[in-house]
């Protein structure tokens, strides 16, 4: 017991080392660029409920704040920043910090990121060493750990600690929901239950898409564990976690309900699937030409040669100008809401669903929230029905979106360019993700077939979000940022395995069970 002790204050010793030397690190990245699109509403949103107690946007009409309650981004980081703003007197003196901070407010506004980064290095350590340890030792699981850290720390992507944006505080929940789960196996404890139930909910309240994962997550997973023969207190564990998650998840969802009038985490889901739907419509050509176009920088002359694409095809008049998301032609388009003369496929999906919107603006003036509850059953209709003429198109372009998203350090995606530019990171810190990605997978299908509730728990998650975005959305590759330090795990895990495997096999003849 002594010894259990002294290893888990040396196990936190070394995670609060790690954390305190993430933060050091990149201290560089608390810069005063003001946040602009989805980081520049998320401020919105946290300012007005820091001021006011509740999640909308504060502006001025007839000479007074007046506050608009919205639902258009998930609440659980918007609520971190609105505590953080009423923390620091500096922010909180500012009502109108979302389009008038100082420099000295912005780089105070990005602090929570920077922390939550951190905490994500050193849950990767805690993660790694939890799996590792019951089997190899502390010592084997501490260096497994501190390499996990490391790696992760150097492939993703502390740039998005300058801004307002939530991939952070999605991978921070997705590790640390991770460990937690992994604790209810190993410990048996409803206690433990109880925290990862909490962290999912959260998750759920960070990145909406999460909701459809967890109800099909958990409809597997206690299918499986009944199917296993598993003890009936670890069945009665998953559906405490997974009904935590989901009662979190709904009491949101209640909340939009009563004073929105729609069922949901957070808008836009309709605007997403739309864009979706749209770009599923790419013609052969352009199928062929979006693996060439999504590929990272890496594999940029690779898929040159293979498919006969080049960067200026994203030109106007190229091959692939549909996949270019903005020519200055299509933001006069936007700005007209003339769908037909717009380019891209995004703007065009873009400029449908403001012109929807403002249709059902005229229809009901005197009741704004019945116009966007309507709109945007429209719009989603209108998306389901595209989808449902061109099934085929869909289901093949999830193979090209699952390809876009599987490179989430792709520093070219989105990006125009006329010609080839020089590297702008190394190739590794591309790679090792695509690595990872692979080995979820894989584990998660070991998992199913050696009944392994441990290859299980690491795996699904990641495994199950990253279908679901590559079936219904159009995947940049930002959404794929939060899986990395899952994906760096599930690489390191598997490579281990495969050594030790090995090894056994050189020196002993079997193989490892």
């Amino acid at each position: 017991m002594a010894q259990n002790k002294q290893t888990t204050s040396l196990s936190l010793f070394f995670a609060a080392i790690i954390f305190i030397l993430a933060v050091i690190t990149n201290l560089k990245y608390l810069d005063a660029l003001p946040p602009n699109d989805d980081g520049l509403d998320n401020l919105g949103l946290a300012n007005g409920l820091a001021h006011t107690g509740t999640m909308g946007k504060l502006h001025t009409h007839n000479g007074h704040t007046v506050l608009t309650i919205s639902d258009s981004r998930e609440p659980f980081p918007n609520w971190l920043t609105a505590k953080w703003i009423q923390l620091i007197p500096a922010l909180h003196i500012n009502r109108s910090l979302d389009y008038n901070a100082t420099p000295r407010q912005l780089i105070l506004l990005k602090w929570p990121n920077l922390l939550l980064w951190a905490a994500t290095v050193a849950g990767c350590y805690w993660l790694m060493l939890a799996l590792v340890a019951p089997y190899q030792g502390p010592l084997v699981g501490s260096l497994l750990g501190l390499s996990a850290a490391v790696l992760y720390a150097l492939c993703s992507h502390p740039v998005f600690i300058s801004t307002l944006l939530t991939e952070f505080h999605a991978a921070f929940l997705l590790v640390w929901f991770s460990w937690a789960w992994l604790q209810c196996w190993q410990k048996q404890s409803y206690s433990c239950a109880v925290i990862a139930g909490g962290l999912l909910g959260l998750l759920i309240l960070t990145k909406a898409a999460f909701l459809y994962v967890v109800v099909g997550l958990a409809l597997v997973t206690l299918c499986l564990q009944w199917r296993w023969k598993l003890p009936g207190r670890q069945r009665l564990q998953t559906v405490l976690l997974f009904g935590l998650a989901l009662m979190i998840a709904f009491a949101w969802m209640w909340r939009n309900h009563h004073w929105l009038g729609a069922w949901e985490i957070a808008g836009r889901g309709p605007n997403v699937l739309l864009t979706r739907a749209y770009k599923s419509q790419m013609t052969d050509e352009e199928f062929k030409g979006a693996f060439y176009a999504y590929a990272p920088q890496s594999l940029k002359h690779t898929f040159k040669v293979l498919t006969g694409f080049r960067a200026k095809d994203r030109e106007i008049g190229g091959r692939l100008q549909r996949f270019t998301r903005f020519f200055d032609s299509d933001v006069e388009c936007r700005q007209r809401g003339d769908e037909a003369c717009a380019i891209g496929y995004y703007v065009q999906a873009n400029i449908r669903y403001s012109n929807i919107m403002a249709e059902y603006a005229k229809r009901y003036p005197s009741d704004a929230r019945r116009a966007r509850v309507e709109a945007e059953k429209a719009a989603k209709q209108l998306a389901l029905g595209m989808i449902a003429v061109n099934p085929w198109g869909h289901l093949r372009t999830t193979l090209v979106f699952a390809w876009r998203g599987a490179w989430p350090c792709n520093k070219v995606d989105g990006r125009w360019f006329s010609h080839e530019v020089k590297h702008l990171q190394p190739a590794w810190q591309e790679w090792l993700p695509f690595a990872g990605l692979c080995s979820g997978f894989a584990l998660a299908l070991v998992a199913l077939f050696s009944r392994n509730m441990v290859l299980w728990m690491l795996a699904s998650t990641s495994t199950a979000v990253f279908v679901f975005y590559a079936l219904a959305s159009h995947f940049i590759p930002r959404y794929s940022e939060m899986l990395i330090p899952i994906w760096v795990i599930c690489a390191l895990w598997s490579l281990v395995h495969i050594l030790l495997k090995q090894r056994v096999n050189r020196h002993h003849g079997h193989a490892i069970d």
